[in-house]
């Protein structure tokens, strides 16, 4: 395990590495170097790390399986744990078969950056925070987390209404030069950064002379793990064009508690934070409330009352988060002016049936029958109007379920 001249970094990969490696079991070594707590942890000198032999004895909290599948990835953990077994075992057998200057090379290899709490490199967002971070695994541009930035976030259950809003407000943040956090899930977050990518027609200039904002991500896992999978190439994109972080090291699979452990960082990461759609429970629900905690100011997206995507929107809406309806509203937030609208085409207003078929359909998808009794339009001249909706943007054709397209 001891090798000559490696730096602190490498046995800070190497602890990072270890089985079920907490935020908390991280900072409960903190007091040592890192070299002589992962050497004290292999030869279970305990009296050197009685915090971390506390915690090892405790289960790590992890959410519930759903009925007929694995728990991991949910993002949310329940409050009945499961056991880990002998924590301090399991610790001391991986200590003792760590390699940290294999560990360090497959780092540089990959050009990921290693950042210690105690660097001066660790932005003051996450060293100041209240639960920071022990260490950073980083790929891209770190001057990006200095910058104003806002969290885009929500549901991976998403509607396409709540994918339009984040698809649509991610892009005007960035044409107007602010960063967009997200945490790369699928649904709201990855619209975000999506619309975060056509910013500018989809190009960036290196040097940041274009004055766009970028994609600022924060995920769950090791950097070369993508997560959901469908996501693979959205995050390369934000690692090239933007900057890419993490808590964990390289290699490091999706678990249950790291994604609530994320949200925090999420919010460090942010000036203000927007929640997009939310259902009664979930991620979004928990990054509003570590936001609160630190306080970020939190707005909220209003929906349709009868969606079950904008049940949490509009519970925050209620309790008092503020209400979000556009680019404006967050620069408001942020303590910005709001400028002049810009010189964007706005098509003519539908008219006539069309305007009273898109009324009738409202934000919750409906399917023909269902809005020829709303309109009590024939079914021969709803179809073409709905035909029509669709080629124009307006509408989208799902299987025979039509629902609207944000603007």
């Amino acid at each position: 395990m001891r090798a000559v001249g490696l730096p602190d970094e490498a046995y800070l990969c190497a602890l990072a590495s270890l089985p079920d490696a907490t935020p908390a079991r991280l900072r409960a070594v903190a007091h040592l170097a890192p070299r002589d707590a992962l050497e004290a942890i292999a030869a279970g000198r305990w009296h050197w790390v009685p915090q971390l032999a506390e915690l090892l004895d405790r289960p790590v909290r992890r959410a519930r399986a759903r009925s007929g599948g694995s728990s991991i990835g949910a993002e949310h953990p329940t409050r009945s744990p499961v056991g880990d077994g002998d924590g301090r075992a399991a610790w001391q057998r991986a200590a003792a078969a760590a390699d940290p200057e294999a560990a360090w090379d497959h780092h540089r290899q990959l050009e990921v950056g290693v950042w210690p709490l105690a660097s001066p490199d660790m932005p003051a967002a996450f060293a100041t925070d209240l639960e920071p971070p022990p260490v950073i695994f980083l790929r891209g541009d770190p001057s990006l987390l200095h910058g104003a930035n806002v969290a885009i976030v929500g549901t991976r259950r998403c509607t396409r209404y709540g994918r339009d809003i984040a698809r649509g407000l991610g892009r005007d943040l960035a044409e107007r030069g602010f960063g967009v956090v997200s945490g790369l899930a699928a649904g709201i977050d990855a619209a975000a950064h999506q619309g975060v990518l056509e910013a500018g027609g989809g190009s960036f200039a290196r040097d940041g002379s274009d004055g766009l904002g970028r994609p600022v991500g924060v995920v769950g896992t090791g950097l070369d793990v993508p997560y959901p999978r469908s996501n693979a190439e959205l995050w390369h994109r934000v690692a090239d064009t933007g900057v890419l972080c993490s808590e964990y090291p390289l290699g490091t699979p999706p678990a249950p508690w790291r994604f609530p452990a994320r949200n925090r960082l999420i919010v460090a990461a942010s000036d203000v934070v927007v929640v997009v759609e939310s259902h009664g429970a979930g991620g979004a629900l928990i990054t509003a409330r570590e936001a609160l905690a630190r306080g970020r100011t939190v707005l909220s997206v209003p929906g349709p009352i009868h969606s079950p995507a904008s049940v949490g929107t509009n519970a925050l809406l209620s309790e008092g988060a503020h209400p979000c309806l556009g680019l404006d509203d967050v620069v408001c937030a942020l303590g910005l002016s709001v400028g002049e609208p810009d010189a964007r085409v706005v098509d003519a207003a539908p008219a006539g049936l069309d305007a009273e078929v898109l009324d009738a359909l409202g934000w919750v998808p409906a399917s023909l029958d269902q809005l020829a009794l709303r309109t009590g339009a024939p079914l021969p001249q709803l179809s073409l109007v709905l035909t029509r909706l669709v080629a124009a943007g307006a509408v989208a054709d799902h299987a025979g379920f039509y629902e609207r397209v944000a603007p």
